[in-house]
Protein backbone atom coordinates (compact mmCIF):
# COMPACT_ATOMS: atom_id res chain seq x y z
CA UNK A 1 0.00 0.00 0.00
CA UNK A 2 3.18 2.30 0.88
CA UNK A 3 4.62 1.80 -2.57
CA UNK A 4 0.96 2.55 -4.42
CA UNK A 5 0.89 5.27 -2.37
CA UNK A 6 3.88 6.82 -3.45
CA UNK A 7 4.31 6.16 -6.98
CA UNK A 8 0.81 7.32 -7.20
CA UNK A 9 1.60 10.49 -5.83
CA UNK A 10 5.21 10.84 -6.92
CA UNK A 11 4.40 10.05 -11.05
CA UNK A 12 0.83 12.32 -10.79
CA UNK A 13 2.93 15.18 -9.48
CA UNK A 14 5.66 15.24 -12.23
CA UNK A 15 2.28 14.38 -14.71
CA UNK A 16 0.01 16.90 -13.20
CA UNK A 17 2.76 19.66 -12.45
CA UNK A 18 3.97 19.58 -16.01
CA UNK A 19 0.30 20.37 -17.07
CA UNK A 20 -0.11 22.99 -14.96
CA UNK A 21 3.03 24.47 -15.94
CA UNK A 22 1.71 24.31 -19.73
CA UNK A 23 -1.71 25.75 -19.22
CA UNK A 24 -0.31 29.18 -17.04
CA UNK A 25 1.86 29.46 -19.49
CA UNK A 26 -0.72 30.47 -21.82
CA UNK A 27 -2.48 32.76 -19.54
CA UNK A 28 -1.68 33.05 -16.25
CA UNK A 29 2.51 33.74 -16.79
CA UNK A 30 1.91 36.08 -18.96
CA UNK A 31 -0.22 38.55 -16.68
CA UNK A 32 1.80 38.39 -14.06
CA UNK A 33 4.72 39.38 -16.35
CA UNK A 34 2.86 42.07 -17.58
CA UNK A 35 1.81 43.23 -13.99
CA UNK A 36 5.26 43.48 -12.94
CA UNK A 37 5.67 46.70 -15.44
CA UNK A 38 3.59 48.36 -13.58
CA UNK A 39 4.68 47.50 -9.67
CA UNK A 40 6.57 51.14 -9.92
CA UNK A 41 3.82 53.15 -11.07
CA UNK A 42 0.62 54.28 -9.77
CA UNK A 43 -1.98 52.36 -7.46
CA UNK A 44 -4.97 52.09 -9.03
CA UNK A 45 -8.01 52.17 -6.59
CA UNK A 46 -10.84 49.43 -7.74
CA UNK A 47 -13.10 49.69 -5.76
CA UNK A 48 -13.80 51.53 -2.07
CA UNK A 49 -16.63 49.92 -0.25
CA UNK A 50 -17.73 47.67 -3.03
CA UNK A 51 -18.34 51.09 -5.13
CA UNK A 52 -15.96 51.26 -7.66
CA UNK A 53 -13.68 54.17 -8.13
CA UNK A 54 -12.51 55.61 -11.54
CA UNK A 55 -9.79 57.81 -10.85
CA UNK A 56 -6.13 56.72 -9.91
CA UNK A 57 -4.22 57.95 -6.79
CA UNK A 58 -0.69 56.97 -5.63
CA UNK A 59 -1.08 55.59 -1.96
CA UNK A 60 2.50 55.76 0.19
CA UNK A 61 3.67 52.71 -0.26
CA UNK A 62 5.79 52.62 2.46
CA UNK A 63 2.32 53.31 5.10
CA UNK A 64 1.06 50.21 3.19
CA UNK A 65 3.82 47.64 3.55
CA UNK A 66 1.82 45.86 6.23
CA UNK A 67 -1.01 45.32 4.38
CA UNK A 68 0.29 44.67 0.48
CA UNK A 69 2.56 43.40 -1.87
CA UNK A 70 5.56 46.00 -1.80
CA UNK A 71 8.55 45.41 -4.77
CA UNK A 72 12.00 44.82 -3.35
CA UNK A 73 14.48 45.54 -6.47
CA UNK A 74 17.24 43.84 -4.39
CA UNK A 75 15.21 40.96 -3.72
CA UNK A 76 16.57 37.84 -5.19
CA UNK A 77 14.31 36.18 -8.25
CA UNK A 78 14.81 33.68 -11.14
CA UNK A 79 15.84 35.38 -14.88
CA UNK A 80 12.49 35.88 -17.04
CA UNK A 81 12.22 32.82 -19.97
CA UNK A 82 13.58 29.40 -19.47
CA UNK A 83 14.73 29.70 -15.63
CA UNK A 84 11.35 30.95 -14.57
CA UNK A 85 9.78 28.74 -15.98
CA UNK A 86 11.76 25.86 -14.61
CA UNK A 87 11.26 27.22 -11.19
CA UNK A 88 7.71 27.28 -11.83
CA UNK A 89 7.57 23.78 -12.86
CA UNK A 90 9.39 22.71 -10.03
CA UNK A 91 7.10 24.48 -7.73
CA UNK A 92 3.89 22.77 -9.78
CA UNK A 93 5.36 19.58 -9.39
CA UNK A 94 6.00 19.94 -5.52
CA UNK A 95 2.49 21.19 -5.02
CA UNK A 96 0.71 18.41 -7.52
CA UNK A 97 2.37 15.60 -5.59
CA UNK A 98 1.53 16.72 -1.91
CA UNK A 99 -2.28 17.28 -3.30
CA UNK A 100 -1.85 13.64 -4.97
CA UNK A 101 -1.14 12.50 -1.19
CA UNK A 102 -4.03 13.80 0.00
CA UNK A 103 -6.11 12.16 -2.94
CA UNK A 104 -4.47 8.82 -2.59
CA UNK A 105 -5.41 9.15 1.37
CA UNK A 106 -9.00 9.76 0.35
CA UNK A 107 -8.80 6.94 -2.45
CA UNK A 108 -8.58 4.06 0.83
CA UNK A 109 -11.40 5.09 1.70
CA UNK A 110 -14.11 4.80 -1.59
CA UNK A 111 -15.45 1.68 -2.72
CA UNK A 112 -15.38 1.23 -7.08
CA UNK A 113 -12.66 3.17 -8.01
CA UNK A 114 -13.33 4.93 -11.35
CA UNK A 115 -12.20 7.89 -13.43
CA UNK A 116 -15.14 9.74 -13.29
CA UNK A 117 -15.02 9.33 -8.87
CA UNK A 118 -11.48 10.64 -9.45
CA UNK A 119 -12.73 13.82 -11.21
CA UNK A 120 -14.89 14.45 -8.31
CA UNK A 121 -12.15 13.81 -5.89
CA UNK A 122 -10.18 16.29 -8.07
CA UNK A 123 -13.12 18.70 -8.34
CA UNK A 124 -13.88 18.41 -4.58
CA UNK A 125 -10.26 19.18 -4.08
CA UNK A 126 -10.30 22.16 -5.96
CA UNK A 127 -13.22 23.69 -4.33
CA UNK A 128 -11.62 22.79 -0.75
CA UNK A 129 -8.33 24.34 -1.52
CA UNK A 130 -8.80 27.16 -4.07
CA UNK A 131 -12.15 27.83 -5.09
CA UNK A 132 -14.06 28.66 -1.77
CA UNK A 133 -10.88 29.87 -0.30
CA UNK A 134 -10.52 32.36 -3.33
CA UNK A 135 -13.61 34.02 -3.26
CA UNK A 136 -12.90 35.49 -0.09
CA UNK A 137 -9.55 36.34 -0.60
CA UNK A 138 -9.12 36.49 -4.43
CA UNK A 139 -5.61 35.57 -6.39
CA UNK A 140 -3.41 38.43 -6.41
CA UNK A 141 -1.06 40.22 -9.09
CA UNK A 142 2.13 41.67 -8.36
CA UNK A 143 1.62 44.82 -6.67
CA UNK A 144 -1.86 44.07 -5.19
CA UNK A 145 -2.97 45.55 -1.77
CA UNK A 146 -3.96 43.00 0.06
CA UNK A 147 -4.80 43.11 4.26
CA UNK A 148 -1.62 41.99 6.93
CA UNK A 149 -0.45 37.87 5.76
CA UNK A 150 -0.42 36.02 9.14
CA UNK A 151 -4.99 37.05 9.21
CA UNK A 152 -4.83 35.67 5.30
CA UNK A 153 -3.51 32.84 6.22
CA UNK A 154 -5.14 32.18 9.60
CA UNK A 155 -8.15 32.59 7.27
CA UNK A 156 -7.29 30.46 4.10
CA UNK A 157 -6.39 27.73 6.78
CA UNK A 158 -9.95 27.87 8.44
CA UNK A 159 -11.70 27.98 5.22
CA UNK A 160 -10.12 24.90 4.27
CA UNK A 161 -10.19 23.21 7.51
CA UNK A 162 -14.66 24.24 7.35
CA UNK A 163 -14.46 22.89 3.70
CA UNK A 164 -12.63 19.62 3.99
CA UNK A 165 -14.68 18.87 7.42
CA UNK A 166 -17.58 20.22 5.54
CA UNK A 167 -17.62 17.64 2.25
CA UNK A 168 -16.38 14.54 4.26
CA UNK A 169 -19.59 15.03 6.43
CA UNK A 170 -21.73 15.26 2.86
CA UNK A 171 -20.31 12.43 1.37
CA UNK A 172 -19.31 9.84 4.09
CA UNK A 173 -22.20 10.72 6.09
CA UNK A 174 -25.88 9.93 5.07
CA UNK A 175 -27.85 11.31 8.11
CA UNK A 176 -29.69 14.44 7.03
CA UNK A 177 -28.85 16.79 10.10
CA UNK A 178 -24.93 16.02 9.99
CA UNK A 179 -25.49 17.15 5.63
CA UNK A 180 -27.30 20.23 6.76
CA UNK A 181 -24.73 20.97 9.83
CA UNK A 182 -21.91 20.16 6.88
CA UNK A 183 -23.15 23.29 4.36
CA UNK A 184 -23.41 25.41 7.43
CA UNK A 185 -19.67 24.64 8.08
CA UNK A 186 -18.98 25.18 4.61
CA UNK A 187 -20.56 28.59 4.44
CA UNK A 188 -19.10 29.44 8.27
CA UNK A 189 -15.59 31.00 7.19
CA UNK A 190 -17.55 33.09 4.64
CA UNK A 191 -20.33 34.37 6.53
CA UNK A 192 -17.56 35.67 9.42
CA UNK A 193 -16.25 37.23 6.50
CA UNK A 194 -12.37 37.16 4.78
CA UNK A 195 -9.42 40.26 6.20
CA UNK A 196 -9.96 42.45 3.23
CA UNK A 197 -8.33 46.13 3.05
CA UNK A 198 -10.71 48.82 2.99
CA UNK A 199 -9.45 50.00 -0.36
CA UNK A 200 -9.39 47.27 -3.15
CA UNK A 201 -6.28 48.51 -4.94
CA UNK A 202 -3.35 47.44 -7.06
CA UNK A 203 -1.04 48.67 -9.83
CA UNK A 204 -1.70 46.90 -12.48
CA UNK A 205 -5.27 48.04 -14.35
CA UNK A 206 -8.53 46.58 -13.31
CA UNK A 207 -8.79 44.72 -16.46
CA UNK A 208 -5.50 42.76 -16.16
CA UNK A 209 -7.02 41.85 -12.74
CA UNK A 210 -9.75 40.91 -13.70
CA UNK A 211 -8.48 38.62 -16.19
CA UNK A 212 -5.86 37.31 -14.21
CA UNK A 213 -8.07 35.88 -11.43
CA UNK A 214 -11.03 34.60 -13.92
CA UNK A 215 -7.70 32.75 -15.53
CA UNK A 216 -6.21 31.25 -12.38
CA UNK A 217 -9.91 29.96 -11.44
CA UNK A 218 -10.01 28.46 -15.02
CA UNK A 219 -6.56 27.07 -14.89
CA UNK A 220 -6.77 26.02 -11.70
CA UNK A 221 -10.27 24.10 -12.24
CA UNK A 222 -8.59 22.13 -15.06
CA UNK A 223 -5.34 21.53 -13.61
CA UNK A 224 -7.47 19.85 -10.63
CA UNK A 225 -9.60 17.55 -12.38
CA UNK A 226 -6.39 16.41 -14.27
CA UNK A 227 -4.90 15.67 -11.09
CA UNK A 228 -7.75 13.55 -10.31
CA UNK A 229 -7.77 11.61 -13.51
CA UNK A 230 -4.19 10.92 -13.51
CA UNK A 231 -4.19 9.85 -9.52
CA UNK A 232 -6.69 7.44 -9.91
CA UNK A 233 -5.78 5.88 -12.94
CA UNK A 234 -2.17 5.27 -11.48
CA UNK A 235 -3.40 4.16 -8.19
CA UNK A 236 -5.20 1.61 -9.63
CA UNK A 237 -2.63 0.91 -12.15
CA UNK A 238 0.00 0.21 -8.48
CA UNK A 239 -2.61 -1.50 -6.38
CA UNK A 240 -0.97 -4.49 -5.02
CA UNK A 241 -1.31 -7.96 -6.94
CA UNK A 242 -3.13 -10.61 -5.28
CA UNK A 243 -1.47 -13.60 -4.63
Amino acid sequence: MIRQIFLTACLTGLLAGLALTVIQSVKVIPLILAAEQYEDGKIITYSSHGQPIKQQETINKKNSHDQGHTHDEEAWGPADGFERLFYTFVANVFLATGWAFVLCAVYMYLNGLSIIKGIIAGVIGYLTFFALPSIGLSPELPGTLASALEHRQAWWMGTVFCSAVGFALLFFNKNRTYQLGAVGIILLPHIIGAPVPDVHAGSAPLEMFKEYVQATFISNGIFWMILGAISITLFQRFRPQQV
